[in-house]
């Protein structure tokens, strides 16, 4: 039992090693939501610059996914019965024609 415990707080002690950098680096919480101060009335909001290229990527990747979709070729199983029933119908049908003939 007590070797567990120490091999707890040993792998404990390893995780603070790689997160206290990041903890430096990190900026101290001020209590406003994304870090953003109030605006006052009427003040409209200023955008980063990253923020009207992800909208345009998202915006794009989900158009494509759509349109995507709908196109996708048709895999079902019945689908497939279905269209193999046909041809052979037509090459029976095909077949007796040429018989009657």
């Amino acid at each position: 039992m007590a070797y567990r415990i120490l091999f707890i707080s040993k792998r404990i002690n390893s995780c603070t090693i790689f997160i206290s950098p990041i903890r430096r680096i990190a900026e101290k919480p001020n209590g406003f939501l994304f870090n953003e101060k109030p605006r006052r009335p009427g003040e409209p909001r200023k955008k980063e610059d990253w923020e009207n290229i992800w909208v345009f990527g998202l915006g794009l990747s989900i158009l494509l996914g759509v349109v995507g979709y709908h196109y996708k070729p048709d895999t079902t199983l019945q689908n497939w019965a279905r269209n193999k029933a046909l041809e052979r119908i037509e090459k029976r049908d095909k077949l007796e024609k040429n018989q009657g003939l």
